[in-house]
Order: structure tokens, then sequence, then C-alpha cells
């Protein structure tokens, strides 16, 4: 306790010495010589440190220098949602800084924050970033949503505009893997199914309609399931669930079955369109057919 006393007693003592040389220069000058120290720290791995002297040098002149390193220090100190915040702070300013907008998205990836990745990539099309740094994200958002078409146009839009982007080329080898993968849980379903426990094979099929709901398939299978169980069970307050279930789920094949036939008549631009917008194939669908109502 005593060694910590004494050597943050040296640490402020010395930032105190250096603030107050620091002073005899211009604001411009201070600023820039706050940010080498501090990058100092933070190659040191001395984070809290580094904070401190990115904040007074923020205090004295903001810069773009100070607010990245400060963002990098709370990514290292894993308080990402602070560096996420202090982004956002300077893009209130300067919306067209491309890097900070990818930072961003990143940050969301990294840590499975996918809507909020997908409504940044928006974002940085609306500012007119590169369709390069864009299609290749989403890439990565739709794979972590297991949504294999998405994530196979995108990253196939990736290698059209990076003949070279050996990274989106392995992606797709992994989309194969998941595609297996469906094929396991589609098994599992009718395990579950097998061996009468329906609600484990109903959850196993709305997960797989999740993920690709222009199946029509999926939407026959978990329709038997929800029958054969009314069928097993004698409840009166179960069965009156299922029966809305049943009906919410034909309305929702109907859906479906309208969805999947524009999905088939979709242009290649029109699945850019959707992707840029932030919206998955079966967003964009909905948003056609109900601006057919509107129409009507």
């Amino acid at each position: 306790m005593r060694k910590l006393i004494v050597f943050l007693s040296v640490f402020f003592f010395s930032i105190t010495l250096l603030i107050s040389l620091n002073c005899k220069k211009s604001p411009e000058k201070q600023a820039i010589s706050l940010i080498k120290d501090a990058e100092e720290h933070y190659n040191k791995g001395n984070y809290d440190n580094a904070i401190f002297l990115y904040e007074k040098s923020l205090a004295i002149k903001p810069s773009k220098q100070a607010l990245v390193g400060l963002a990098n220090c709370y990514m290292k100190k894993d308080q990402w949602k602070d560096a996420v915040n202090i982004y956002k702070k300077f893009l209130k300013d300067n919306p067209k800084n491309y890097e900070l907008i990818l930072n961003i998205v990143d940050i969301y990836l990294k840590k499975a924050q996918i809507e909020d990745a997908i409504k940044g990539l928006k974002f940085y099309n609306e500012q007119g970033g590169s369709p390069k740094e864009i299609y290749y994200r989403i890439g990565l958002a739709y794979e972590s949503k297991r949504m294999v078409d998405e994530a196979a146009f995108a990253f196939n839009k990736a290698l059209e505009l990076n003949q070279n982007d050996s990274i989106s080329k392995q992606h797709l080898d992994t989309l194969k893997v998941i595609e297996k993968e469906i094929d396991e849980q589609i098994k599992l379903a009718q395990f579950y199914e097998n061996l009468e426990q329906y609600k484990e094979a109903s959850a196993q099929y709305i997960a797989l309609i999740n993920m690709k709901p222009f199946k029509i398939q999926f939407y026959d299978d978990l329709l038997r399931i929800y029958e054969k169980a009314y069928r097993k069970i004698t409840d009166k307050e179960t069965r009156k669930e299922l029966t809305e279930l049943i009906k919410i789920w034909k309305e929702r094949k109907k859906d479906a079955e309208k969805g999947a036939k524009i999905m088939e008549s979709l242009t290649e631009k029109e699945k850019e369109e959707a992707l840029l917008s932030a919206m998955s194939f079966n967003d964009y669908i909905k948003s056609k057919l109900a601006e057919q109502e509107q129409q009507k």
C-alpha cells in the first residue's frame, strides 16, 4: 500500500511538473507535447496515465490524434463503450471521417453488436464511404447471424471490388461450413420430432426460418410440429395457444411465399440497395410488399 501511495505521488508530481513546464509553451505545442507523453505511456501499457495526459491535451486543444489515442486507451482497458462514445463525439463535427466510422463498426463487430454494426455501415454509405470497405464488413455481420444468402452476396461483392481479397474468400468457405451445420440442425429438429419433443423441435425450425426466411419447407415443418403437439396435448389453455400459433405461422407462410417470388426476381442492384440500406433481403422484400399494399 505504501509503495502504491509513493508511486502515485511521484506520478502526479511528474505530471504537475510537466504541465507547469508546458504552460510556457503555446497551447498548440502544449497539446502536442502532452500527446507525445501520452503515447509513451500507452506504448508501455500505462493506459490510465495515458488517459490522463490525452484528456489534458484535449482540454487545451481538441485534436483527432488525442481523441483517437484516448479511445484506443479505453479499448485496451476493454471499456469499448467509452471508446465508441468518444468516436461518436468526434463524428458529430466530422461526419465524413471514414476511418473513425469504420473503427466504430469494427468495435461493434468484435463485440457482437451486429445491428449497431449494420447501422454504422449504413451511415458510412450515406456519407459516401467506399463500397470496398462496406461489403466485407456486411458479410461479417450477416455471417455472424448465420444469414448465408446475404453474407455470400456481400463477400462476393467484396471480391468483385478487390480480387486479391483473400479474407473474403476464406469467409465464403466458412459459409459452406455453416450450410452443413444448417443441414445438421434440420436433422436435430427431426430427431426432436421423432422423440415427440415438440417444443425443442419447433425452436429449431424457428431458428432455421430466421436464417432462411424464404425456405417454405421450414414453415411446413413447423406447422406440422404444432399440429402434432395440438393432437397430443389435452390442456385447453395450451391447445388455445397452439391454435393461435398455427394461425400466425400460416399467415407468415403466405407472406414468405410472396417474398420467395420477389426474391427470385431481385436484381443485383436491388440486393446491393438492400444491404447498403442496412436491410436484410427479407426486410427489403417486406418494404416492397408494404409499398405494393399502399399503392392498391
